[in-house]
């Protein structure tokens, strides 16, 4: 009767202590990982990458094509929907912050944290230039070129960030 028991919980105790991994082409999975793909050992040809699920988001709330997602899910949105600000492009990663389906795309990330900010151009040349309403260079009205010899744009937040040519251009309309 002893014996079952000590059998018992050695196996409860001996399922409890590990976790599983799972590894891909791998016999060493990162301890940090639930899932290791690797495909260094594969020859040139014959390497495969990763397909996330694909679906057909309906908006950036979209809570219908996959109820309650989970905080940090990952999907590859295949449709635009939806209607602006709450609208999702086609072609696009996405994952789920626990209230919105973010883009992952790094133009509209750049575009995310470089509008709405106040911006300082700093220069020691002096800058000269005649606006007459029109820019002719696209025909649309408003456009400003401003030359700099070596511009910085200083964000508000205190951070610098160097552009290494000699123009920089302010729309009124923002990015």
């Amino acid at each position: 009767m002893m014996n079952r028991y000590f059998i018992k919980y050695s196996f409860i105790f001996f399922f409890g202590y590990f976790s599983a991994q799972v590894g891909i082409q791998t016999s060493q999975v990162s301890p940090s990982a639930i899932l290791e793909i690797n495909t260094s050992d594969l020859a040139v040809g014959s390497k495969k990458g990763f397909l996330p699920p694909r679906v057909a988001l309906l908006s950036n709330t979209d809570v219908a094509t996959i109820p309650s997602p989970a905080t940090g899910l990952f999907v590859y949105n295949t449709a635009h929907a939806g209607t602006f600000p709450n609208n999702v492009l086609a072609n696009r990663y996405y994952f789920w912050n626990g209230k919105n389906w973010l883009d992952l795309s790094l133009t509209s990330s750049l575009e995310g944290y470089l509008a709405n900010r106040i911006l300082s151009l700093n220069s020691t040349s002096t800058q000269t230039f005649t606006y007459n309403g029109i820019n002719t260079t696209s025909g649309a009205n408003g456009g400003i070129a401003v030359s700099f010899a070596d511009p910085d744009i200083v964000y508000n937040t205190g951070s610098i960030a160097t552009k290494s040519g000699k123009d920089f251009r302010i729309n009124i309309s923002g990015l």
